[in-house]
């Protein structure tokens, strides 16, 4: 089903770097990567990292997401498979090896899933909210770093 706004995603989407910076870990072929997650939906996930990996590649992913609750925030783990299906070079960014990598979640279990859709909506509750108090769109938030091992 796709989302009101007319767009091709069947899942509302957020920005995932606004508050709190979400580490991510890559596996490809072996290899870790560690990036910060973008924007994230149920379908997937956006990061930058500065490899091109091409897309219809699987990757093992874990990163951890906060959830908000009356108490304050508590953070899950999440861990999936996930399929590559954008790679495209930051033309902004002057680093030559810096790219936007699109991954989509493959078989996400429902509670991860929850927990991201409750992200989402709690992250544009606060976009909104924002972008209403400037007047403009929301670009840069204070934000607290979430550390973790992997």
């Amino acid at each position: 089903m796709l989302n009101k706004n007319r767009n091709r995603r069947r899942h509302e989407r957020s920005r995932a770097d606004w508050e709190y910076l979400f580490a991510i870990e890559i596996n490809h072929k072996g290899k870790k990567i560690i990036s910060e997650v973008k924007d994230i939906s149920c379908g997937g996930l956006m990061c930058k990292v500065n490899q091109n990996i091409q897309p219809g590649k699987e990757v093992k992913i874990a990163f951890l997401i906060p959830g908000y609750t009356t108490t304050g925030v508590k953070f899950h783990r999440v861990e999936n498979k996930g399929l590559v299906v954008r790679c495209e070079h930051f033309p902004e960014v002057h680093d030559m090896n810096c790219h936007r990598l699109g991954i989509a979640f493959q078989n996400l279990c429902k509670k991860d899933k929850g927990v991201i859709e409750k992200f989402v909506q709690y992250a544009q509750g606060v976009e909104k909210i924002l972008e209403k108090k400037s007047k403009k769109p929301a670009l840069h938030v204070e934000r607290n770093c979430v550390m973790t091992r992997f």
